[in-house]
């Protein structure tokens, strides 16, 4: 199932709001994992709230030097509900 992000908003705390296309919001922190491989740079919090967007038409939420995150992995992240459904279904 493809989700897509009509907005997301980063934070201080390292957690960004993601607004998606069917109107709900959601909140995924991101806390665990600021400053480990990929997201080393991310442990400065200005640029973790400054250089963060929402690429790829709404369907990756991306920082720069190739740190991204599918949309459908962040729904599936904060409505866990749904990744039961749909991939215990898939069985």
């Amino acid at each position: 199932m493809l989700h897509r992000m009509i907005s997301a908003t980063a934070r201080p705390d390292y957690s960004v709001e993601i607004v998606w296309d069917d109107g709900s919001r959601s909140t995924v922190s991101f806390a665990g994992l600021i400053g480990r491989g990929v997201c080393a740079a991310m442990a400065d919090a200005g640029f973790f709230v400054e250089r963060m967007e929402v690429a790829d038409d709404g369907y990756v939420l991306a920082w720069p030097d190739e740190v991204e995150f599918g949309a459908d992995s962040l729904w599936y992240k904060t409505h866990p509900e749904d990744a039961r459904h749909d991939f215990d279904a898939a069985e």
